[in-house]
């Protein structure tokens, strides 16, 4: 079913309107402060019919026309082209839309709690993993393995070889384990500032 010309719309349905990509229309906020569709939760756009009459004017100047963006840009400040106002802060969505919109805030939330679940998985992994090698990773302030293993330089002797790659993978655990910390720090961070 087809919308009114004068129906909000959202950014996919802008986009196949206008056939432009949604990354280009989300682009061109950045570079056209003139577009200014209503924006819900951060991430949902939704488009008046006088957003959608400046964004083909865009789209006709830069892709039918050949002008560049700093171009458009110049034409919007000098008055070349008329930009709809700013949406009021009090604007609302029609209810059907409104209705529309809060489906997607819910399907969003469960989806980003699902992500946040899968991420808890991931984080559990890691912190395992983390106190697994944590007994045998060496720490910064002892003295390095070389040292106590005094693995002369240049030996052809089997066992010396043996010390040298057991050297060389305690080295890389305890890069790996350095490294989970830092990550670990960061993800305990994170979850602290969110929580």
């Amino acid at each position: 079913m087809a919308k009114a010309n004068d129906a909000f719309r959202n950014i996919r349905e802008a986009s196949e309107e206008l056939d432009v990509p949604q990354h280009v229309l989300r682009f061109w906020e950045t570079k056209f402060p003139e577009i200014q569709p209503l924006k819900r939760g951060g991430r949902r756009r939704y488009y008046r019919p006088e957003d959608l009459a400046l964004l083909t004017t865009i789209r006709d100047l830069l892709y039918v026309q050949g002008y560049t963006i700093r171009g458009v840009q110049r034409l919007l400040r000098e008055g070349g082209i008329e930009a709809p106002p700013a949406p009021s802060d009090d604007m609302t969505l029609p209810p059907d839309i409104e209705a529309e919109d809060q489906r997607a805030a819910a399907l969003e939330a469960a989806e980003d709690e699902n992500a946040a679940g899968a991420l808890s998985d991931e984080a559990i992994q890691t912190r395992e993993l983390f106190q697994a090698i944590t007994p045998v990773a060496p720490r910064a302030t002892e003295t390095p393995l070389s040292g106590m293993l005094s693995v002369p330089a240049g030996s052809e002797d089997p066992v010396d070889r043996q010390r040298e790659e057991r050297e060389r993978v305690i080295g890389q655990l305890a890069v790996i384990h350095s490294n989970l910390a830092g990550a670990m720090a960061r993800f305990d961070e994170a979850t602290a500032v969110d929580g």
